[in-house]
């Protein structure tokens, strides 16, 4: 059995794990708007509630080509911005909506 104090630092301890998991995993949660997607790229996405970075992930991006109204130059610039999503991924945790503007267009 654990003493009061033995209580409270597994439960700080918890709290730290938790943090670092919120923040690792940070980039799956960003909404596609405060992405830089063209109009025709964003209706496209919302025709199948892609909402999030998580929901296109687990969509597909072998799948995008496949959304109602998806042309060729519209799932090039899908494809290619999560691509990069994922590539930057680690990058990504924790910014600002300015600062994730800024990374995602260098």
């Amino acid at each position: 059995m654990l003493s009061k104090e033995g209580c409270l630092k597994a439960i700080e301890i918890l709290r730290q794990r938790l943090k670092s998991i919120e923040k690792k995993d940070f980039y799956l949660s960003i909404p596609l708007n405060m992405l830089p997607i063209s109009p025709r790229g964003c209706n496209a996405l919302m025709t199948k509630n892609l909402t999030t970075v998580k929901s296109v992930i687990e969509y597909g991006l072998d799948n995008i080509h496949l959304l109602k109204g998806m042309g060729p130059v519209t799932e090039n610039e899908l494809t290619s911005l999560f691509k990069k999503i994922l590539e930057k991924k680690e990058l990504l945790n924790g910014l600002s909506e300015q600062q994730l503007q800024i990374t995602l267009f260098t």
